[in-house]
């Protein structure tokens, strides 16, 4: 499947995942667009995964990144064949605004993964192990908390990386 490029919206189809990057506002001609190449993926593949990929700082304030999610939800509801959604992210607001996504949307699985965080979210879509093997030494210091920098709200701490598997 050849890859959809656009003014801030790109999908490209890879070992069963399609990425898609929204970086700013995106016509309507261009959601159009990648609903049309989500559905013509549909018709070739029978089951995939998407990795969304939203780093805020490609939007201008919340009202916009907000509704560029809202048009990605319409995408994500077009797809009736796909079981996981990554969203990969640093804003908050779209960190939660996916879990509610996710609890609306009958039969996909959304989970909510930081940017730093590309790899376990490749992992995850793909079935593989979050988990990688490492001496014990390695295993004590990733055990320690992090900074005291955290929210009284466990969702505005949860991380990939607290998993305990």
């Amino acid at each position: 499947m050849h890859a959809m490029r656009s003014n801030n919206l790109d999908l490209t189809f890879e070992d069963n995942v399609a990425y898609m990057t929204v970086s700013g506002e995106v016509s309507k001609e261009a959601m159009a667009e990648g609903l049309d190449w989500l559905e013509t993926l549909t018709g070739v593949n029978d089951n995939f995964n998407i990795y969304v990929d939203m780093a805020q700082d490609d939007f201008d304030g919340l009202g916009e990144i907000r509704q560029e999610f809202v048009r990605v939800g319409h995408m994500l509801r077009a797809v009736p064949d796909t079981d996981k959604c990554a969203v990969v992210t640093d804003s908050q607001f779209l960190r939660n605004s996916a879990k509610i996504e996710g609890a609306v949307i009958p039969g996909l699985e959304i989970r909510v993964f930081d940017r730093d965080e590309t790899k376990p979210a490749e992992k995850w879509l793909k079935d593989e192990s979050l988990i990688e093997a490492t001496p014990k030494a390695v295993q004590s210091e990733a055990v320690k908390p992090e900074a005291e920098t955290q929210s009284d709200n466990p969702w505005d701490n949860f991380s990939v990386k607290d998993l305990d598997i």
